[in-house]
């Protein structure tokens, strides 16, 4: 199997998929680069299919008047995106912007059905990513609308964390933690001093040491 047969059995979608489907996957759609910090995908115009992310990391967001942004989502290689609009034809409902340079394929709508029509078990697959999207979705209305943001920030970073530490891609800035978590630079910046001084973490440019998991998974839980 090619590099590109590879990595395209590496995508959840297609992960059973022999090597006939999964080159004819490949013939059929396109594969765009994107620098980073550019709109891959507006909100509100039609998707031209589902996108995978082959490389590279992405961020899905609503926006403000104001300039506020909120991520909904982020994504990574081997994550997929736009499935609803694709499956459904109507609009997009976030913008997707690249975090870092991406690498990204587009399946045409009309492809998928085809595809839907062969392989049933792919029927199954993309319902499993929608439910797990409108979970994904209805947790972070909770949160929102029921949570404070120490406990927002909380849940993030022991969720995040391995062996005690969670270690910030390049573009995670406060701004990025910040928009995940629902809240502003400002107030994000003060509740990080604020576990700083109570000796819940210690906070650099590159990674975030948990020090007290027992007292921060407390918060998360509230």
């Amino acid at each position: 199997m090619d590099s590109s047969l590879h990595a395209l059995s590496t995508i959840q979608l297609f992960s059973d998929f022999d090597q006939g489907s999964l080159k004819e996957i490949l013939d059929g759609s396109l594969t765009r680069s994107f620098p980073a910090e550019v709109i891959v995908l507006w909100e509100d115009e039609p998707s031209p299919g589902i996108h995978l992310v082959k490389s590279g990391w992405l961020k899905a967001i609503r926006s403000a008047r104001t300039g506020r942004e909120q991520v909904l989502n982020i994504f990574g290689p081997g994550d997929s995106f736009s499935v609803i609009s694709a499956l459904s034809d109507v609009p997009n409902r976030v913008r997707v912007i690249s975090l870092e340079e991406a690498v990204i394929q587009i399946i045409p709508r009309k492809l998928i059905f085809t595809l839907l029509d062969q392989h049933p078990e792919l029927s199954h697959k993309l319902i499993e990513r929608l439910s797990k999207s409108l979970a994904h979705l209805i947790s972070l209305v909770e949160d929102l609308s029921l949570e404070s943001v120490e406990t927002r920030l909380a849940k993030f970073l022991v969720s995040r964390s391995k062996d005690g530490t969670y270690h910030r891609k390049k573009w995670e800035t406060q701004d990025t933690i910040a928009a995940q978590i629902g809240t502003v630079p400002d107030v994000l910046s003060r509740i990080l001093r604020d576990f700083e001084k109570t000796g819940l973490i210690i906070v650099n440019r590159k990674q975030i040491k948990l020090l007290d998991m027992p007292t921060l998974s407390e918060k998360a839980n509230h």
